[in-house]
């Protein structure tokens, strides 16, 4: 009986983990697509600059509402954290410019890949023989789907900006894993774009270029939907296991593949399926040999 009540627990547990994760797909889905739309027009370090600047107005707006608590506990960590999403998100979003939203958000997802054999070395999580299996698996089809693109030769490089990035954001996930054990969603969320305005103030001066009303509406519509897409993605790590959770990310190539058809007259190819078909059937086996 004491056996059944423990397993509904983490039961409920993983489906409200794996429910906030499906959340924060969309956000990121939509914040992504808000991004391509001006993406041409702006330099990725300004639109990079302004997002921050809005998410820490946010934040210290919900700060002074008193909805939650600035702690400057860990603030090496924090600092570390934020060099390396600053890193992945110049990456991805220089990416962004030149490949189809579904492609890189399907190259994206291929953090999951990364996260397991991280969490094994800096969580000290254990791994085997199947899930290593499954890893290949799923790099396999992260391979299929750069091969979308292969008669496009200057976009390689790009492929590769998506693949480091996802790699920069699997860093960015152990460490969330690990803070999220001892401080609030919120505080998390504050010192990321409050150490990213000050990290981008230089940089974004030798670039800035003054936003239209409409560009800065959607860097603003990014914004939101960025902090919504990262508030859902800690909550989901903090409820459930990193390596339970983090495939089902794997609904924003749905989101984003949706989007990219509507919006941007993206076509899915049936090597795109397949590739997509590999990474979900993968990332589905790790959760169960995690269980």
């Amino acid at each position: 009986m004491k056996h059944q009540k423990l397993n509904k627990l983490f039961a409920k547990k993983y489906i409200k983990g794996i429910t906030y994760i499906i959340i924060a797909a969309l956000c990121f889905s939509v914040m992504s697509a808000f991004i391509k739309l001006i993406i041409n027009q702006h330099h990725v370090i300004d639109i990079m600059f302004l997002r921050s600047i809005f998410a820490l107005t946010i934040l210290f707006f919900l700060y002074k509402s008193r909805l939650y608590v600035i702690k400057k506990t860990f603030l090496k960590i924090h600092f570390f954290r934020t060099i390396l999403g600053i890193s992945a998100m110049f990456l991805t979003f220089t990416a962004l410019k030149y490949i189809p939203l579904s492609n890189i958000t399907i190259i994206n997802f291929s953090k999951i890949f990364f996260i397991l054999p991280l969490a094994a070395i800096l969580l000290k999580e254990k791994t085997n023989f199947f899930s290593i299996v499954n890893i290949l698996i799923g790099f396999l089809g992260v391979i299929i789907i750069i091969g979308l693109d292969l008669n496009k030769i200057s976009n390689i490089k790009y492929y590769f900006y998506a693949l480091l990035g996802a790699f920069l954001i699997s860093l960015v996930k152990i460490l969330i894993k690990k803070l999220s054990f001892y401080e609030k969603t919120l505080n998390i969320q504050f010192w990321f774009a409050f150490f990213s305005c000050i990290i981008l103030v230089f940089p974004y001066s030798q670039v800035a270029s003054l936003p239209t009303p409409k560009s800065t509406l959607i860097i603003f519509l990014a914004t939101v939907f960025g902090l919504l897409a990262q508030f859902f993605t800690i909550k989901g790590l903090q409820v459930a296991k990193s390596t339970v959770v983090m495939p089902f990310d794997f609904f924003r190539v749905i989101f984003a593949s949706i989007i990219g058809v509507l919006i941007f007259s993206e076509s899915i190819t049936l090597l795109f399926l397949l590739g997509s078909v590999l990474i979900f059937f993968s990332g589905i086996q790790l959760i169960k040999l995690d269980r």
